[in-house]
């Protein structure tokens, strides 16, 4: 959470950066990166709202990561 800010329940985070610049460099393609925000956007656990991303179920993105992690 050090990397946003707090708003009630939500961490919002400022994303200056684009998608392709994500890709390179987690090792992604921008494709990638976007099926994924695509993804977590449709279970509820983040919105995108112009170059902010709101991490709307904080707890719940900690949980996937850790089902991921295994």
């Amino acid at each position: 959470q050090s990397h946003g800010r707090t708003s009630g329940k939500e961490l919002i985070i400022e994303a200056r950066v684009t998608q392709s610049d994500l890709g390179n460099h987690l090792g992604l393609t921008r494709e990638t990166v976007s099926r994924t925000l695509g993804d977590l956007r449709s279970v509820g656990l983040l919105k995108l709202q112009g170059q902010k991303i709101v991490i709307v179920d904080v707890d719940g993105l900690k949980l996937l990561a850790g089902a991921h992690a295994d």
